[in-house]
């Protein structure tokens, strides 16, 4: 099933250029050669690197700051020259600068933007207000770390380089990490786990197109314009590294009061970071904040603040199947 209402960017391509913005956290918080290890990562992979001019300013925004970092956003959009959008990091800013984009050029100027934790609220800004398919996936820093997984930029580059064909499968990773290698200038070895796999709360398949991101992004969203519609749609969600369970479970009490369960057809949450999700804790707060809904839940899947991690568009049509255990993109994000 084809989406024919909303924009797709053109795929990327050996040579195409992305630009580094920073809506949210600054460079302060990467040490210049992890911040450079990125940039050479993405310039191996074949791409051209352009580096936005603000990465340096405050996260916390004046107006002249909201100002410039919109006008750069703005700016990459409008730039045919650039090819993709890529984030720096992530952080708690990115909601000032939703009134200050031009959704008339972005719509003009498709082009591929991606990043996931407070880039969320670009991400569902621009996919509402401009009607373009964005990416949650990769940052800059998750090319920084001093040992990456090709599963990200291999998950990367097929989801924004493959044109329409066959249905795209994500498959789980082989391991994963959640650790702050960035805060230890020394730190060279990084914790892999063995993945378990895609798991399983609830059993049923279901299609519908991707909405979502992190759920703390999203839900400041709540009562404005910019909160996006949930209907039979299938309902992506990760939570930071910082979220314990009882944070957790009132984000999906949130969700359940606004009514967005009545609504979906199903739910795909990332991997929990905090060791305080075990499996009984994950399915107490499922169990009551889900009762009165039928829809298919799994998780354990590859997206959020986790190392590797999945680039899903959101916008496009996909398929759950919990009996095969598989997450399926029906269509191309790109053309």
């Amino acid at each position: 099933m084809s989406n024919k209402k909303l924009k797709k960017p053109r795929a990327l391509f050996r040579g195409a250029t992305i630009g580094i913005i920073a809506p949210s956290s600054s460079l302060a918080v990467i040490e210049k050669q992890f911040f450079l290890r990125g940039i050479r990562f993405l310039e191996n992979l074949g791409f051209n690197i352009k580096i936005g001019e603000f990465l340096t300013f405050s996260s916390i925004s004046t107006q002249n700051i909201a100002q410039r970092k919109s006008y750069e956003i703005n700016r990459m959009f409008s730039d045919s020259g650039i090819n993709a959008i890529m984030s720096l990091i992530g952080g708690y800013s990115s909601i000032e600068l939703l009134e200050l984009l031009d959704y008339k050029s972005i719509k003009e100027n498709p082009k591929v933007l991606v990043g996931f934790s407070d880039i969320t609220l670009l991400n569902l800004a621009i996919l509402q207000r401009a009607g373009l398919i964005t990416f949650l996936g990769p940052m800059l820093i998750n090319f920084c770390a001093p040992k990456i997984s090709s599963y990200t930029s291999k998950s990367f580059m097929e989801v924004t380089s493959q044109k329409e064909g066959k249905p795209l499968l994500l498959q789980p990773s082989k391991y994963w990490a959640c650790d702050d290698w960035y805060l230890n200038s020394q730190a060279f070895d990084r914790c892999w786990v063995v993945n378990d796999g895609f798991k399983i709360f609830r059993h049923g398949k279901a299609e519908g197109q991707v909405i979502g991101g992190n759920l703390d992004a999203l839900l400041s969203l709540a009562g404005t314009s910019f909160f996006p519609s949930f209907k039979q749609k299938i309902l992506f969600v990760e939570v930071a590294q910082d979220c314990d369970p009882r944070l957790f479970a009132r984000y999906l009490a949130q969700l359940r009061l606004l009514e967005v369960f009545n609504q979906i057809n199903g739910l795909v949450i990332g991997r929990f970071c905090s060791g305080t999700f075990d499996e009984n804790v994950i399915s107490t707060i499922l169990t009551f904040n889900l009762r009165n809904s039928f829809f298919p839940v799994m998780y354990n899947v590859d997206f959020g603040h986790s190392d590797p991690l999945l680039t899903i568009p959101l916008g496009i049509n996909c398929e759950v199947d919990t009996e095969k255990r598989q997450i399926k993109l029906l269509e191309s994000a790109v053309i």
